[in-house]
């Protein structure tokens, strides 16, 4: 059983506002993360189900264009909060624990797929639906609420005991949702999506864990 928690801070440069003429990439509100991750050994594989939360708090944040001219002052954004449900199962394939004078070496399969939810949210109009009246821009509008499904596949290769090589693919798809609630304007079921990874793990073992000696 893992559980977790975190903390994001305000970042200043934000998709609301411009800077050096261009926008931040992600929303800038603060947030509380809280996350936690169950699993079990059933023969040769390891079930798991983890659930994550995220809350964001309200930015205050001005408004600013392309040209650095401030259109709106002290706007509360909502950013949307978001709940993720994945589940998965890591197999073990192969393992041979006389490899390299005892150091062992295995190969573990992990499918997985995960479903998240987002809030509503108010955000400023004008910003990720371009061309709006200017009645609403750069007032804050609502967004409605959506959903993601997302699939993937990770291979792990315990080249040792203390060194693991993980290759994974994710493909996933956003659901349909309206991007702003004064405008007969949604999104479709969106492209796919996808993502490819790979990294090493180096653990190492400290003497001062060891068993003691009889």
């Amino acid at each position: 059983w893992l559980m977790r928690a975190g903390y994001q801070l305000q970042d200043k440069s934000n998709i609301w506002t411009h800077s050096v003429g261009e926008r931040g990439g992600l929303d800038g509100a603060s947030g509380l993360l809280l996350e936690s991750v169950f699993s079990t050994t059933n023969n040769m594989s390891q079930p798991y189900m983890g659930l994550r939360y995220e809350k964001h708090f309200p930015l205050r944040t001005d408004i600013v264009d392309a040209g650095g001219k401030v259109v709106a002052r002290d706007l509360d954004v909502q950013v949307a909060d978001a709940v993720t449900l994945t589940t998965g199962l890591e197999i073990e394939v192969y393992r041979n624990e006389d490899f390299a004078k005892g150091l062992g070496t295995a190969v573990f399969l992990e499918p997985r797929a995960s479903f998240g939810w987002q809030s509503s949210a108010e955000i400023p109009s004008g910003v990720k639906l371009p061309s709006v009246l200017s009645m609403t821009e750069n007032t804050l509008v609502g967004q409605s609420e959506t959903s993601t499904i997302w699939g993937g596949m990770s291979a792990t290769w315990r080249i040792i005991r203390y060194l693991d090589w993980d290759t994974s693919f994710d493909m996933g798809t956003p659901l349909s949702y309206r991007v702003e609630h004064p405008y007969e304007v949604s999104t479709g079921m969106g492209k796919l999506g996808w993502q490819v990874g790979t990294g090493l793990t180096f653990r190492m073992r400290d003497p001062l864990f060891d068993p003691p000696k009889k």
